[in-house]
């Protein structure tokens, strides 16, 4: 075989590989998130919410390019045009609905709290002048604080954990390691999701977690308002994510269960 004939089969092999009309997706997505989603050392992004984004760009004929931010550049909703979806553990909020429509959950989640190893006490119920440490751009400040702001209907809501203050921090992983490395650490507890803290509990970090859930939500996948018909694309991949069984085998390799629906937190 000519050396022409060699390149053009190589070609022809990469081309079957991938649809050749393949669209370019980027998708921005929160670094520091284990095991959601995180950079590798040899770059490569890596995580749960990266699997599922990068199965829904396959679905829909897509070529993931996957950009690493942080949660609150996300969240805020002011996306770059070239920006397609995001699958980054994205609560439902008022404000939040303003700036993009909500596709589908495709994972629920439990919130729980944490502390350094040995000095939480998870069944207070109510924390009077602790200090709690929270992520920025995170809906558990606004929990904290009074769920006013988390309601779709508007109803004022009483600070659930009673007269407390919110410390912010720009990350869930800050969140932890303010607690299992400040000396003497500045905040009493933290919230974040128990999945984030088995993680780093697992790698034997210095910190708790309670054992009963703050609350319950799922997390959704978000386009921006004004792509309708795009985001119509998005949910309807999802969909056969889903129906396919595809969904509950990634949340099983990298959260340990199937938690793609409420019924999957009753091992939790």
């Amino acid at each position: 075989m000519t050396a022409r004939a060699v390149l053009l089969a190589a070609l022809l092999a990469v081309v079957a590989g991938r649809p050749v009309d393949a669209e370019p997706m980027v998708l921005p997505y929160e670094d520091g998130y284990l095991p959601f989603s995180a950079t590798l050392e040899d770059g490569t992004p890596e995580g749960f919410n990266i699997a599922v984004a990068r199965e829904i760009a396959a679905l829909m004929g897509g070529e993931p390019v996957f950009v690493p931010s942080d949660f609150d550049t996300i969240q805020f909703g002011d996306w770059p045009e070239d920006w397609a979806f995001s699958v980054a553990s994205m609560s439902q909020s008022p404000a939040r609905a303003e700036k993009f429509q909500f596709v589908g959950p495709y994972y629920f989640d439990q919130v729980v709290l944490v502390a350094r190893e040995g000095t939480g006490d998870f069944d207070a119920g109510r924390y009077d002048g602790k200090r709690f440490a929270v992520c920025q751009g995170c809906i558990y400040g606004l929990y904290l604080a009074g769920g006013a702001s988390l309601s779709l209907d508007g109803a004022a809501v009483d600070p659930p954990l009673g007269a407390v203050s919110i410390l912010v921090y720009p990350s869930d992983f800050d969140v932890l390691r303010a607690l299992g490395e400040e000396d003497p650490p500045e905040a009493d507890y933290g919230m974040t999701s128990i999945f984030h803290a088995l993680y780093y509990e697992s790698r034997d970090f210095p910190i708790e977690h309670g054992t009963t859930p703050v609350f319950t939500e799922p997390l959704w996948v978000v386009v921006p308002r004004g792509r309708e018909d795009f985001a119509a694309r998005v949910k309807t991949a999802l969909d056969e994510l889903r129906q396919s069984g595809r969904l509950a085998e990634l949340s099983q390799q990298y959260l340990g269960g199937d938690f793609t629906d409420a019924a999957g937190l009753s091992g939790h």
